[in-house]
């Protein structure tokens, strides 16, 4: 993923958590601006020709959604939380989420770099 991958997702499931009273989680992630990827992708040798960084709106399952999302791929921060408090959790993040979504369901704010490069 690209600079602003999931900000949606991941910025409720923080607001979400420190609502409940909990630390701000830790979330572990890379998600590198067409700059960041450049270099770093120069620094291993590469010749960078063209890059591209694009939105690319994924919709779930039908009857998923974004708490849904977060309980697969940021695990590690719901168990953090009691389980009594797991109900408020998910409808806080489908609230802050509510601009995720559309007639057709939800989707997650993915966003996606793809480059051509070239072995120095």
């Amino acid at each position: 993923g690209g600079k602003h991958n999931v900000r949606t997702v991941d910025e409720a499931l923080i607001g979400a958590v420190v609502a409940l009273g909990h630390p701000v989680p830790s979330i572990r992630k890379f998600f590198p601006s067409v700059g960041e990827e450049s270099a770093l992708l120069e620094e291993a040798g590469f010749d960078v020709r063209s890059m591209w960084w694009f939105p690319r709106p994924t919709p779930l399952r039908p009857g998923q959604t974004p708490a849904d999302w977060t309980k697969v791929f940021r695990s590690d921060v719901w168990r953090e939380v009691p389980i009594e408090q797991h109900a408020e959790l998910a409808r806080s993040i489908d609230e802050a989420c509510a601009g995720l979504r559309s007639a057709d369901g939800w989707n997650i704010d993915y966003w996606r770099l793809r480059w051509v490069c070239r072995a120095t």
